[in-house]
C-alpha cells in the first residue's frame, strides 16, 4: 500500500441548525506533492510542510475566524490516492 501526501487548501462549510449550529472543515485539493512506501514517511514530510506553511501563512487569518477569505493551506496524509476535496461525504450531527 502507498500512502499520499498533498496540499488542501482549508475552508468551513455549515453542519446544521442543531445546538446553535456548527461548522466543519473542508478542503479542495492543490496539489500531491509525495507518494511513500511506509505511513511514517509519509508523517513526517507532512509534518516538515506543514512547519513550513506555518511559518509562511502566519500573518494569515485563522481558518475559523469570521473574517477569514481563503488562502490557507495544509498537507495531509491519506493512504492511497487522496480524495479531490474532503470530507468525502458530508458530515452529521450526533
Amino acid at each position: 500500500m502507498s500512502f499520499a501526501v498533498a496540499f488542501y487548501e482549508i475552508g468551513l462549510a455549515y453542519g446544521e441548525p442543531e445546538e446553535g449550529g456548527w461548522w466543519y472543515e473542508t478542503g479542495e485539493i492543490v496539489r500531491l506533492i509525495s507518494l511513500t512506501r511506509t505511513e511514517g514517511a509519509a508523517l513526517a514530510t507532512a509534518a516538515r510542510a506543514n512547519r513550513l506553511l506555518d511559518r509562511i501563512q502566519r500573518h494569515r487569518r485563522p481558518v475559523h475566524s469570521a473574517a477569514y477569505d481563503g488562502g490557507r493551506y495544509s498537507a495531509l496524509v491519506f493512504a492511497g490516492l487522496p480524495p479531490a476535496n474532503f470530507p468525502v461525504e458530508r458530515p452529521t450531527y450526533s
